[in-house]
């Protein structure tokens, strides 16, 4: 699981360790083999997150959206493919979706911003 998502896990995550760490080493490799970029499927790892982020939203769970947000844009999505792919959510799953997106969309294009004005400064980027 630390593999596919950079080395970080949720702190829920790290506590399934301790709980049940088989569990966790089953979910884990599931969850690695879905989520790998070397994962070769008829849908680019790019579009997978687009699919990841609506759900998320549909789901209400606000709490990891800005991570698949910074996700797919590691993995190449623009802004505006993002925003198209929650404005697309809208019409089967309400404005809820596409107002919980932009709040983490926002709060990523913030987040950028602030890294690239880091980097103009000459400062390192993502400080």
């Amino acid at each position: 699981m630390r593999t596919a998502r950079g080395g970080k896990m949720d702190d829920e995550w790290e506590w399934v360790v301790d709980l049940d760490p088989d569990f966790l080493e089953v979910y884990s490799t599931f969850s690695n083999t879905c989520w790998s970029p070397s994962y070769a499927r008829a849908l680019e790892p790019k579009f997978r997150e687009l699919i990841a982020i609506v759900v998320l939203s549909n789901r209400g769970f606000h709490w990891s959206l800005a991570a698949h947000i910074r996700q797919a844009r590691r993995l190449g999505a623009s802004f505006q493919e993002i925003l198209e792919a929650l404005e697309a959510a809208v019409i089967l799953g309400g404005a809820p979706i596409l107002h919980l997106g932009l709040k983490s969309l926002m709060q990523v294009v913030k987040e950028e911003e602030e890294a690239a004005k880091t980097t103009d400064a000459g400062g390192s980027p993502g400080v």
